[in-house]
Formats: C-alpha cells, sequence, structure tokens
C-alpha cells in the first residue's frame, strides 16, 4: 500500500496488514484519515508543542531484532508532566506482526500488545502475569507531541491514561483511551541489539531506565560466591588435612675467619606448598652477626636465597638503661612446594666479636598458613557485600521518581 502526501508529496509503501485509520506524513506532519479505503486529507501539519527531536529510526526504516526483520511504520513521541519524553516506534515484519519500541534517555524496551484478564481500575499495587509479579511504577496522564506514519487508531489530541508495572527487566503497561484500551507486555533490551539491528547510532544512555537490569545477578553472585569458597575449603582441606610441621634443620654453625658454607643433608618435603621458617639465633652482645641461606632444590636446580642480621645493643645514657635488636630473628621463606631440597648456610659476624663462636639456625616446614584462605573469604564477602548495596542502590535510583516506590517511608 502506497501512502502519498498531496502537500509534499512525500511516498511510503507498506505491507500494511491491518485497516488503516490515520496516516501523519513522516516529511510535513499533514494528517489524513481513511473511509472506505479511500485516503483523504485532514489537516496540514500542526506541532502539539515547539519540540526538537531527533529521531533514533526513521519511519521506512528496516532492521532485525531477535532474528526477524522489520519495517519502522510509526513514530509516537509522548510526554508526561511536561518534563519527561519518550519515543515509541512501531514495527512490523512481513507476516504483519506488529511490535513496539520505546527509547527513554538512552533506555530501550521491546514491547508486544497482549491480552490479560487483569483488572487495574482500582491500581492495585502489585499483579500477576506468566508467573511473574509486577509492581506498580507509574500512573499518569500522558500526552502525544509528534506523531508520524500509519496507525490503526486515531491519534488523540487529549491526554491518554497510561499505567505501569514493573518487575526488571520486564514491563506491564497499559493505555486507556476513551476510543481504544491497549495492554502491552515488555522487556529490556540492549541499546546495542539496535544499534547493531538497524545500523544506526543510538541516543546516550543516561540515567537508570525504569526496567534496566542491574549490572550483575546478584543472586547468582552470591551462590557463585558461596560455591567456590566451599570448593577452596574442600580442596584447601583435601591437601592439608595430614601435613604437619617437619623439622628440616636444626644445627649450631660456628663463624670462621675465612669463607665456610654449611651443606645440610638432603631432605624430602611431601604435601602442598607451605612456608619455610627459619630461625636464627646467635650470642650477640653490643655487636652483629649475618646469617645467608639458600635452598636448593635438587631436582631443578632452582635456588632461593634469603639473609638475615642479628643484632643486639644495649647500655646506660642520661640515667637510664636503653637496648635495642635482639639475639634471635626468624623469618620465612614462603610458598615452597614438594620436592627433595637441601640448604646452604654461610655465618658472618663482627670482626671485633671474639666471645661470639656460633649461630644456631632451625629450618620447620610448616603447616600452610591460613591467612590467605581468610583473606579471600573477606575478600570475596566484601565483594558480595558491595554488590548487594550496589544494587539496593541502583533500584532506588531506579524507583526515585516514582510516587509508588517501595522505598518511600
Amino acid at each position: 500500500m502506497i501512502f502519498t502526501c498531496s502537500n509534499c508529496q512525500t511516498s511510503h509503501s507498506f505491507n500494511i496488514d491491518f485497516d488503516v485509520v490515520e496516516y501523519i506524513c513522516p516529511g510535513c506532519r499533514s494528517e489524513y484519515e481513511f473511509k472506505n479505503g479511500k485516503q483523504l486529507f485532514l489537516r496540514k501539519g500542526r506541532d502539539r508543542s515547539n519540540i526538537t527531536f531527533e529521531e533514533t529510526l526513521k519511519v521506512g526504516n528496516k532492521g532485525t531484532l531477535k532474528g526477524i526483520e522489520y519495517t519502522v511504520i510509526a513514530l509516537v513521541l509522548k510526554e508526561v508532566y511536561a518534563q519527561a519524553q519518550w519515543a515509541e516506534y512501531t514495527l512490523m515484519n512481513a507476516k504483519g506482526e506488529i511490535v513496539y519500541l520505546s527509547e527513554c534517555n538512552g533506555h530501550w524496551i521491546f514491547l508486544k500488545e497482549v491480552r490479560t484478564d487483569l483488572i487495574i481500575k482500582k491500581r492495585p499495587k502489585q499483579i500477576k502475569y506468566n508467573d511473574i509479579d509486577f509492581y506498580l511504577f507509574e500512573y499518569s496522564n500522558v500526552g502525544i507531541e509528534l506523531a508520524k506514519g500509519v496507525f490503526d487508531y486515531a491519534v488523540p489530541n487529549d491526554k491518554i491514561r497510561v499505567t505501569e508495572y514493573i518487575n526488571p527487566p520486564f514491563i506491564m503497561s497499559f493505555e486507556k483511551h476513551s476510543t481504544f484500551y491497549s495492554e502491552f507486555f515488555g522487556e529490556h533490551i540492549s541499546a546495542r541489539e539496535i544499534r547493531n539491528g538497524f545500523n544506526c547510532s543510538v541516543p546516550y544512555r543516561s540515567g537508570v531506565g525504569a526496567i534496566q537490569p542491574f549490572y550483575v545477578n546478584v543472586k547468582n553472585t552470591w551462590m557463585i560466591l558461596c560455591v567456590t569458597a566451599l570448593l577452596i575449603l574442600g580442596t584447601h582441606f583435601a591437601i592439608y588435612k595430614n601435613q604437619s610441621d617437619q623439622n628440616i634443620v636444626n644445627e649450631s654453625i660456628p663463624f670462621s675467619k675465612t669463607s665456610n658454607e654449611f651443606i645440610s643433608k638432603s631432605f624430602e618435603l611431601k604435601g602442598g606448598s607451605a612456608p619455610l621458617g627459619i630461625k636464627v639465633a646467635s650470642n650477640v652482645d653490643n655487636s652483629w652477626a649475618n646469617v645467608q641461606l639458600a635452598l636448593v632444590n635438587e631436582k631443578t636446580g632452582e635456588e632461593r636465597y634469603a639473609s638475615k642480621d642479628i643484632e643486639y645493643y644495649h647500655g646506660y645514657a642520661d640515667g637510664e638503661q636503653w637496648r635495642e635488636g635482639s639475639t634471635g630473628e626468624s623469618f620465612n621463606i614462603c610458598g615452597v612446594p614438594e620436592g627433595k631440597y637441601h640448604l646452604v648456610i654461610s655465618a658472618q659476624k663482627a670482626p671485633n666479636d671474639l666471645s661470639n663462636r656460633s649461630v644456631q639456625v632451625r629450618a620447620t616446614w610448616n603447616q600452610a598458613s591460613s591467612r590467605n584462605l581468610y583473606m579471600v573469604f573477606i575478600f570475596m564477602a566484601v565483594f558480595g557485600a558491595i554488590v548487594y548495596y550496589g544494587e539496593v542502590l541502583f533500584e532506588r535510583y531506579r524507583w526515585s521518581e516514582s510516587d509508588y516506590s517501595p522505598y518511600n517511608e
């Protein structure tokens, strides 16, 4: 069916599968009515307000959504309270099936007209459709500020009563006018799908959409965190349940004027990775000593080095005794895996320290520390809490413009 505007000579051709009631020229907005299949001129283009609106989709555009090709046959710009505006595009496929796209502040909703037995005359706070609970979000009088394209109804000049119920990412919308009553079921659709489907640029998204889903599924996130925590705990228990402290070296190593090294006997570590704890002690007195240690993996030849100073000083000054340091120190070589090893140890002392003769070195392969385990659990709990409270703030922002917010006292 071809629609031609006698005012600006603009033409559009659509395979319409319904009775056309009104046609509004997308070019000059001249209005036509149809009677007995004939297109009759009504009036020249009229703007219901002085608006500037940039159309994302134009009447006649073709695109693909959810695997189906659609043609844009109409556009309506609606306004509520003279401040909030949104665009509604009517799309039709080759079978004559009609769907709708609603866009507000860059947020998109894909809608289909449905028939329900729902009674909303008294505006119940909650309704159920398709086993989904919906909650009253909006109840307002809506005006049509701009219309273009082909319509199966006479575009009204007066207000339409609109009632909306939401349960993101879904919406139920009810429109009532003296000449029609319509019910719609819709769901959130991403701007990327619109952009890719119609090969067009889309408006920048701002704020929180009426049914925009939160960035993550909080319930699933917590389930994943809990399952992960159980797996980590179970794995940790399975690996370390039979592992205990293992004394490796307990030797007194003498100081020598010449460079010397102590090489321990070979020892084998079995089990999960764990820290190798080193304790060193020496009879330093107003002096220092130093211990250098190498852990050698006999299979791979890999060497891991560590060094520790032992310092102890004391005295009497300004009528008070003071002391600094200690005669013993301890440190760890972290994450030592199972394998066959030996230790290479060398010790030095202050040259003027004649009384100190040796340093005691004790090495123990300890049980795995639970500190990292707890840190992981704490991190997951904090992350889960952030996600939860992030969703709460997200929902508060969504409902902030609604008179029916569950967050209102």
